[in-house]
């Protein structure tokens, strides 16, 4: 604001200065009655020394009204925070809601599950004035799953030719996880490991085995192709001490596995 000049008046005895003057508004610092001033106080301004003498600041009346308190009000963050816990909550249990529908040996890929769509609605508005608050929606979940047969048919797709003669084409066992690779893209690593066990006629070497002796019996096993260790039990274990093979095919028990 710019306040006029002074002014003098010549013609009274003695003559008379008058102040220029510039009323404008104001309004406390901070909200409250404690923050109210009482009329005609002096003021000072910011903008020039406590010391001066050429300005006269006053307020005409007094400063009144203006209240506060603290409230509890939704704020734009408060929204946001609860719905991204709402989101992430609703995610795990899509999950687990997910993975329990698919079947037993199909795969579900990890970190997959993906928010499709929602509509939601919060019970308060940026600035209510509410002790809490809650959203209610709908929100849809996708998820990518790995079908078993899917899967064995490209793995045989890829090892069976790698399965050399004279060995077993369904392995013995198989163990499968998945890697993400580009989870924008949905790309994942899959490693599988697979034991496959040679072709063996069990009945054969059971009769093979009856009656020899353990030393003829270890030096026939160890005679069979792709054999790469063997280990003989008896039971009860007193029988071993005969060392031979039992008389009868049907008491030998020959068992195939990998190492």
């Amino acid at each position: 604001a710019i306040v006029p000049a002074k002014t003098t008046d010549f013609n009274a005895t003695p003559p008379i200065d008058k102040w220029g003057e510039k009323k404008v508004s104001a309004e406390a610092a901070d909200i409250g009655s404690q923050y109210n001033i009482a009329a005609n106080s002096t003021l000072s301004l910011e903008s020039l020394p406590s010391s001066s003498s050429s300005f006269l600041v006053k307020n005409l009346t007094a400063f009144s009204g203006g209240t506060s308190r603290e409230i509890q009000a939704v704020s734009k963050e408060d929204r946001d925070s609860l719905g991204k816990e709402i989101a992430k909550e609703l995610e795990r249990k899509a999950s687990e809601e997910i993975e329990s529908k698919i079947s037993a040996g199909d795969h579900l890929l990890e970190d997959s599950t993906q928010l499709k769509s929602k509509v939601d609605h919060f019970d308060g508005e940026v600035g209510d004035e509410i002790p809490t608050l809650s959203v209610e929606g709908k929100y849809v979940f996708s998820a990518l799953y790995f079908k078993e047969d899917d899967l064995k048919i490209l793995v045989d797709k890829l090892v069976l030719p790698l399965i050399q003669e004279g060995y077993q084409k369904q392995p013995a066992k198989s163990e499968e996880s998945f890697s993400i690779k580009d989870k924008s893209k949905g790309i994942y690593k899959a490693l599988v490991e697979e034991d496959f066990l040679p072709n063996i006629d069990v009945d054969k070497v059971t009769q093979e085995l009856k009656a020899k002796r353990f030393s003829q019996g270890e030096t026939y096993l160890r005679t069979l192709s792709s054999v790469a260790g063997i280990e003989i039990f008896f039971q009860p274990k007193i029988f071993s001490l005969l060392k031979f093979f039992p008389l009868e095919g049907k008491n030998i028990t020959v068992r195939v596995e990998a190492i």
